[in-house]
């Protein structure tokens, strides 16, 4: 699986937190709901300003490594932490690589992508807690300080 050595500009990101969670509505009263999913799915919209050269590896990429956005590929995104992560996704077939706006050089792309989800370290999530209800600043240092794994 190939890497796209392009990231998504920094300010375009929306990330949409996928659903693992089933909701029934009740007659009376409050709904019922119950975990269904195990490490739902995000979806991330993105956006990049590409020059000529730029533009030419997008669609290369898609078209041939990708074969037309059927297969995934790893790119560095920010999802689940405050920091660039390598992470494995899709083009979702409903929002594949979009050319919005062409200025001159710049050529200007829109896509959303499924984010393979990873495992939740319920452990590391419940230190990172404690830590931050303490002192948030020394909590997040530490957070940052900590080896990838």
């Amino acid at each position: 699986m190939r890497k796209f050595l392009i990231p998504p500009n920094n300010t375009s990101y929306n990330v949409e937190r996928g659903n693992a969670v089933v909701e029934t509505q009740l007659d009376g009263g409050l709904s019922r709901r119950r975990k269904d999913v195990l490490g739902a799915a995000k979806i991330v919209t993105v956006e990049w300003v590409l020059d000529r050269a730029d533009y030419l590896y997008l669609c290369a990429f898609f078209d041939t490594e990708l074969c037309e956005g059927a297969h995934p590929f790893t790119i560095d995104l920010v999802v689940d932490t405050p920091i660039l992560v390598e992470r494995t996704v899709w083009f979702l077939a409903d929002a594949p690589p979009r050319l919005v706006e062409q200025k001159g050089l710049a050529h200007k792309v829109t896509a959303k992508l499924e984010v393979m989800p990873l495992p939740i370290d319920d452990s590391a999530n419940t230190t990172y807690l404690d830590a931050y209800e303490i002192d948030p600043d020394a909590a997040f240092a530490a957070y940052l300080a900590t080896p990838e794994p």
